[in-house]
């Protein structure tokens, strides 16, 4: 989802354009508030988060075969 409608088609672009699709997203912005879809968990490969996303979407991503990766502090 996006708040700038502007911005949809050019990133609607670049995903029809791209091999691999990955999303890079804060928790936070889960499950979405913005007005315009830019795309469905489908279009995704792989989405990279800083902490465990809420069961719904977890479940659409599990569905869509994407990969979820938690982002955090490695090993010291």
């Amino acid at each position: 989802m996006d708040t700038t409608v502007v911005e949809v088609p050019v990133k609607r672009a670049m995903i029809q354009a791209s091999d691999k699709v990955v999303l890079l997203a804060d928790t936070a912005k889960f499950p979405g508030t913005g007005m315009a879809k830019v795309c469905g968990p489908e279009a995704l490969d792989v989405v990279v988060t800083n902490a465990p996303v809420d069961a719904a979407t977890r479940s659409s991503l599990e569905e869509a075969g994407v990969e979820v990766v938690l982002a955090g502090k490695g090993p010291e």
